[in-house]
């Protein structure tokens, strides 16, 4: 998974997955099995609360896939750090056996300059 720049508090980021294989091969994960859940890390960094409501959201089979997380996906929370994770699941054929992927990609919000 790729993040393409810095995670503004409110702003939006598009987080690009790309299934390949391990000879680098891209593939397309089974229908309907692809899926991604977001997460804010507490204060004390060891519970993750799920943001906005995005927890098991459906994605389309594809090669290659962008998550876009936006205005109050990336919003401060009152009992959580900046710290976010974003999982991502699927399944997918390996050797015609269906197989589970699982990946996922942490990174800040960070909050806007205070202007007075």
């Amino acid at each position: 998974m790729l993040l393409g720049r810095n995670v503004v508090e409110g702003g939006s980021i598009v987080i690009k997955v790309i299934f390949k294989d391990e000879a680098g091969a891209y593939y397309i994960p089974v229908e309907d099995s692809v899926s991604y859940s977001l997460y804010a890390a507490h204060t004390n960094d060891h519970l993750w609360d799920v943001v906005n409501g995005r927890k098991d959201v459906a994605l389309p089979s594809a090669s290659v896939i962008d998550i876009v997380l936006q205005g109050q996906d990336l919003a401060l929370l009152g009992n959580c750090n900046t710290k976010r994770r974003v999982i991502v699941e699927w399944k997918y054929l390996r050797n015609s056996e269906e197989t589970i992927g699982r990946e996922m990609v942490d990174f800040e919000v960070i909050s806007l300059p205070v202007t007075t």
